[in-house]
């Protein structure tokens, strides 16, 4: 039985094209400042970034355009899904991609300086497992950047499964309550030094690009070619979100306790 990332008893493409990520992503202020505050304190003046869950290799590619990181750091991009490796490693041109399980990391103790898990955590079945797993791989100090989905009782949106409405019908679970999700994270070890929550909103452009690939009126390959690295379709994409009644997005950045690594007052 797996315990990681969820494989959806599913047809691939159907299962591609729910999950594709047609345009980039903007560099989130929690992640940014937690690269920032551990590249201040390396002694090298590098560091090590695991991207976990990192699909088509959005959030690196972001990084890197932004200029967060550079050739003194390690990028390692891990996804259950080997042919997204594969594509992020052929979109982001350098960096170390495997497949691997979210709760079951092919890394050893203590490894890296900051694990990032954006929209991850909620298609995990065992999420306090994948959160010990982020604890393992981190050094002392190190930091921990995620988000996830919470809903509302009153939510509703396009997508159901198990008889209510989701933001994503990929999703195993949507936590109810910010209080919930940060409650384990605590759990499990880590410091919660800043939270940002804000309402869901989904771009009609990229929901209408998902509907065409569905019906097959469209190829998601030459979709996914178009739209990341297009300006104008992305500031289009942005322009074009909606919120989504009841849905919000909560981010979290935490840092694990020990030693003087990211030079943060414990």
């Amino acid at each position: 039985m797996s315990h990681g990332l969820e494989e959806r008893r599913i047809m691939p493409e159907e299962h591609k094209a729910g999950n594709m990520q047609f345009f980039g992503r903007e560099v989130s202020p929690l992640l940014l400042d937690a690269v920032k505050t551990l590249k201040r304190s390396s002694r090298c003046g590098g560091v090590t970034v695991l991207d976990l869950g990192m699909g088509d290799g959005a959030v690196i590619r972001a990084l890197l355009g932004a200029g967060c990181i550079g050739t003194l750091d390690r990028i390692v991009g891990i996804d259950i899904d080997r042919e997204r490796c594969l594509t992020a490693a052929g979109a982001v041109g350098e960096g170390h991609f495997v497949a691997g399980d979210a709760v079951a990391l092919p890394l050893g103790d203590s490894s890296v300086d900051l694990v990032n898990a954006w929209m991850v955590i909620e298609h995990v079945r065992d999420d306090a497992a994948m959160v010990r797993e982020a604890y393992r791989v981190l050094r002392d100090g190190g930091r921990l950047t995620l988000s996830t989905v919470v809903r509302r009782r009153w939510g509703f949106y396009i997508y159901r499964r198990d008889g209510r409405f989701v933001l994503d019908p990929t999703h195993v679970r949507e936590y109810g309550a910010t209080d919930e999700f940060l409650t384990l994270l605590r759990d499990n070890g880590f410091r919660v030094r800043d939270t940002a929550c804000r309402t869901a909103r989904y771009s009609i452009l990229e929901l209408g690009l998902r509907v065409l690939v569905r019906l097959r009126l469209a190829r998601a390959a030459g979709v996914r070619g178009l739209c990341p690295g297009n300006r104008g379709m992305n500031a289009l994409s942005r322009l074009l979100r909606i919120p989504v009644p009841g849905f919000y997005e909560v981010e979290a950045s935490c840092r694990k306790a020990g030693g003087s690594g990211g030079g943060e007052a414990g």
